[in-house]
């Protein structure tokens, strides 16, 4: 049975099946790319289903069908381009912060994927304990594309997939498939 947890969220779906709480990532019009409302939700999501005792797994993945995650909301970097260096950090911390909690939660947090996981997307699904991904899944670090290096991400990344691997991804923008990013 499907249970909606109380808690309503502006970006993502929470739900629970049995022991298992389902996050389900969910701005279709940005194809989930991380903003600092979605990496709030995602915090809070995380943190209310750590809290719950019928909880004893975490699953992450989309409620957008062909994408996981596109990676950073560049609306939102372009947006903060004026903004004070203090407010900037704020944004960039928000989505560093996803980084930092799911490595150090007490319940196993598995990536499930499908479509396009790119950019933090990558770095957001290599931080969980586990991930699993569906055949058409799309793994890529395309900011080399728009001039950005993945400073938030690499740490994470480098853990998951090595270092020769996330230079070779981060230095060429290209695209592996679901069959590739198993081999590593």
């Amino acid at each position: 049975m499907i249970k909606e947890l109380p808690v309503a969220y502006e970006t993502v779906i929470v739900e629970r099946r049995g022991e298992v709480g389902i996050i389900k990532l969910n701005r279709p019009q940005q194809r989930n790319a991380l903003n600092v409302r979605l990496a709030t939700d995602i915090l809070d999501a995380l943190h209310e289903l750590e809290n719950d005792t019928q909880t004893r797994v975490i699953v992450m993945t989309s409620a957008v069908p062909g994408v996981f995650c596109a990676g950073r909301d560049l609306a939102e970097l372009v947006s903060l381009r004026d903004a004070d260096a203090l407010e900037q950090r704020k944004a960039f911390d928000k989505i560093a912060e996803i980084m930092l909690t799911i490595p150090a939660m007490k319940k196993m947090v598995i990536a499930a994927v499908s479509g396009y996981v790119l950019a933090g997307g990558c770095g957001l699904a290599a931080c969980c304990d586990l991930m699993i991904a569906a055949e058409d899944a799309v793994f890529g670090m395309p900011e080399i594309d728009v001039g950005l290096f993945p400073l938030v991400v690499a740490p994470v990344m480098m853990r998951s997939i090595g270092l020769r691997k996330c230079l070779e991804l981060f230095s060429t923008g290209d695209r592996i498939d679901a069959r590739e990013a198993e081999r590593g």
